[in-house]
């Protein structure tokens, strides 16, 4: 597995990244599978995304439950639509309506009924907003055929907030007080990532950030835990951990953050420990140019808003 070779041929191909004006993350997945594929996601800033018009979305438009819009492009789904939408007005009402609109595009899965589960994780106290952690939603579809889903991606953002429609403002993160919510999710991949995770949050080296699962047609589900606010000593904890699972994914590990350490026109700005329906186990980074890491008038698929 060749990241760099993989990178310039990306790079060739999305010349965009290499000016990055219009993009919010710059993805990178790693698989312990051998086998797969080095993907790069490209997720560009709602100030670009929002001056396309998606159809696929009116029914969310119309119950004004989206707050941002993310398109994103991947060296994969390459004749598909894909993108990200940030949900706001997160009422009880609204968000059964979200779940019956999902579940008419995806018929082929009955997994959405983890939603139930997921459910379990609370951002707020609020009556209202049972579901509310539920942030952030991701869609792959057809680019002919938007009235069916190859994907749907749900995301929860790990923190109490005073206001459901701010995440970024005046919240709250504490890593004992989530992890015993999610040791409530009655999940089996959510609790083996947990596992894996504990030890090291426990020890204050990386902060708790969003639960997630990704839904597809034909190919097995993925289950995420995101961390932020990464301390240096994380990444060689976190390969002790991961040399235990009888995996190549340590190794993987290694890899990428070389490769990331000795690209200093990046920094993470979050990754993710990802583990699939069979037990195969993947990473997530989501980089972000040190230049502009820290410019509040961005948006994107994780970034606070």
């Amino acid at each position: 597995m060749d990241i760099e070779a993989s990178y310039l041929e990306f790079c060739e191909k999305h010349p965009e990244l290499l000016d990055y004006t219009d993009i919010d993350f710059f993805g990178i997945n790693v698989s312990e599978k051998r086998s797969n594929a080095i993907t790069f996601k490209l997720y560009m800033t709602t100030e670009v995304s929002r001056d396309v018009t998606l159809e696929l979305l009116r029914p969310l438009y119309e119950r004004d439950m989206i707050s941002a819009l993310n398109l994103v492009n991947d060296n994969v789904n390459i004749n598909k639509l894909r993108c990200d939408v940030g949900l706001k007005n997160r009422t009880n009402d609204n968000m059964m309506f979200l779940f019956d609109w999902l579940r008419n595009g995806i018929k082929e899965k009955d997994q959405l009924n983890e939603i139930e589960e997921f459910s379990k994780i609370k951002c707020s106290d609020d009556n209202d907003l049972k579901y509310a952690s539920m942030y952030f939603l991701g869609l792959i579809a057809d680019k002919n055929d938007r009235s069916a889903f190859d994907a749907v991606k749900l995301h929860y953002i790990l923190r109490r907030i005073s206001d459901a429609n701010r995440i970024g403002e005046n919240y709250s993160a504490d890593n004992r007080r989530t992890i015993k919510e999610l040791k409530r999710v009655e999940l089996p991949w959510i609790q083996r990532i947990l596992s894996v995770l504990e030890p090291l949050l426990d020890k204050g080296l990386a902060e708790l950030w969003i639960a997630a699962a990704d839904y597809y047609v034909g190919v097995d589900n993925k289950y995420k835990i995101y961390v932020k606010n990464i301390n240096e000593a994380f990444y060689d904890r976190i390969y002790i951990e991961l040399q235990a699972l009888d995996s190549n994914i340590s190794d993987h590990l290694k890899m990428s953050v070389d490769w990331i350490k000795s690209h200093r026109e990046y920094t993470v700005y979050g990754m993710a420990i990802c583990l699939s329906e069979s037990y195969n186990w993947s990473l997530n980074f989501y980089l972000d140019r040190k230049e502009i890491a820290s410019e509040d008038v961005k948006y994107g698929i994780n970034k606070d808003t």
